[in-house]
């Protein structure tokens, strides 16, 4: 667990989850990441089209497509935040907290809860860490045991006969305490406190590092590894990403699929056992859509796999089989992946972005691809990040938010010249409608959307930019 170095004070204030009202809350963030130096440290986490982050003045700032500011509760010390189709929020005592929810059973028993504002879970023991995916979420408590809520398909809590829905959550047997677990695709990888490996769930790419090629596994331990500090395995809402997992020697190590290169074992040969990627020193590793980025001892960041829209930055748009150092990064402490875009936080606090800005998550930089690191925005001052001025523009407005029935939107001047196209498309990016905008002022009718979060994007002279977050709430 990462020792912060200041407290953070919000505000009091009531939060809406579907109608109910819920007393303030203390939730808390930070990102899983291992400092260069001692200095300041972040709390903050990014994931394919949301930032987050918390502020010197205790508020908790998100940017991108949902970006907002999220109203919490009392004087608190930010633990960790994790970003998947929701957020979710520890405390420093083990509570765990869940806004913008759009997914099956994660904290309610139900098959579509969305929940907009924090709410606290009702857990039945302090947690320390959360891991979710688009059907199920997993939850670690302080004593390294594992519970689990969610769609039981893909034999996620390793119990094939039960019913397909479990909830509330339950423990998962485990062979040990557990360290870290993740959630990728369908599989699970989790290490123990003695540094062993475990996985379970789906393997149709070689997940389980077992060698075994059926398409769901029940647990079982990755014999060729030991001595294992740190595991990812990310999930994207397109994409799978492979397995990773670092030794105490800072060693990497890597399986599962690998058609764009992404495990950076020079092939593209998918890997049903794990292999050593060559590269030394890793103390951080993170998965994009189809590419990967990783932090070294000596504040240096690689990358490899696709480069299609500029994942690797490394100024060109060639794809690399192995990893390769990015020339202009050097003493950085912190790195953030999303879907095809990425941020690095150097020594002294100042934000480096590259890869594809269609949402919004390199702030301060334009909606396009950028192939080469360029100095970011901070979202709001934090602990350790340098102030620059900002240069972004965002001049269209939306109301009513969250909307019932009827969406306004005002296209502000600085916007591509009308008539443009804009769509409306939910979280997997199914177009839910469209229009052609002809006024700066257009209405879209979303009485027939189910609640839940969706995202407002408009087409510019040759890309979407996908700018707006729409929240649809009865």
């Amino acid at each position: 667990m990462i020792n912060l170095t200041k407290q953070h004070a919000s505000r009091l204030g009531r939060s809406r989850c579907m109608g109910m009202l819920v007393w303030p809350l203390l939730v808390t963030m930070s990102m899983a990441f291992y400092p260069v130096d001692a200095g300041a440290q972040l709390v903050f986490d990014i994931n394919d089209r949301t930032g987050v982050i918390v502020c010197d003045d205790g508020r908790v700032h998100q940017w991108g497509l949902l970006a907002r500011q999220v109203e919490l509760g009392a004087e608190i010390v930010p633990v960790r935040v994790v970003k998947s189709l929701g957020t979710y929020g520890i405390d420093a005592t083990g509570n765990v907290y869940a806004w913008e929810v759009q997914c099956k059973y994660h904290v309610a028993e139900v098959d579509s809860f969305v929940c907009i504002e924090p709410r606290r879970l009702e857990l039945p023991a302090p947690m320390r860490q959360v891991a979710a995916s688009e059907d199920c979420i997993l939850y670690l408590d302080i004593n390294g045991g594992l519970w689990g809520a969610g769609r039981n398909g893909r034999n996620k809590f390793m119990e094939a006969d039960t019913p397909d829905v479990v909830f509330p959550p339950r423990r998962i047997d485990m062979p040990g305490a557990v360290r870290e677990v993740r959630v990728g695709s369908g599989n699970i990888v989790s290490v123990l406190e003695d540094g062993t490996v475990w996985t379970w769930g789906y393997n149709r790419y070689g997940f389980a590092g077992t060698g075994d090629t059926a398409q769901f596994t029940q647990i079982s331990r990755v014999a060729t590894l030991s001595s294992i500090r740190n595991v990812r395995s990310d999930f994207h809402v397109s994409r799978v990403s492979p397995v990773f997992a670092i030794d105490s020697s800072g060693r990497l190590f890597g399986w599962g699929p690998n058609s764009t290169g992404q495990l950076g074992d020079g092939t593209h040969e998918n890997r049903w056992v794990p292999v050593q990627i060559p590269i030394e020193n890793v103390i951080d590793v993170r998965n994009g859509n189809d590419h990967t980025v990783a932090l070294t001892a000596d504040g240096s960041v690689w990358t490899w796999g696709s480069n299609t829209y500029g994942g690797l930055g490394l100024g060109h748009d060639s794809s690399m089989l192995t990893p390769r150092r990015v020339p202009s990064l050097r003493n950085f402490r912190a790195i953030g992946v999303g879907g095809t875009a990425s941020v690095a936080i150097d020594a002294d606090g100042v934000w480096w972005g590259w890869g594809d800005n269609y949402s919004g998550l390199l702030p301060g930089l334009s909606y396009e691809i950028h192939r080469s690191p360029a100095r970011c925005t901070p979202p709001c001052l934090a602990s350790g990040v340098a102030d620059t001025p900002s240069e972004r523009n965002t001049s269209t407005t939306l109301w009513p938010q969250p909307a019932s029935s009827i969406l306004h939107v005002q296209f502000g001047s600085d916007e591509t010249s009308l008539p443009i196209e804009a769509e409306l498309v939910d979280l997997l990016g199914t177009v839910v409608a469209s229009a052609t905008v002809t006024h700066t002022v257009h209405t879209f009718d979303v009485s027939g959307l189910a609640d839940g979060v969706y995202f407002l994007r408009w087409r510019g002279p040759s890309a979407w930019s996908a700018r707006a977050a729409v929240w649809v709430m009865r």
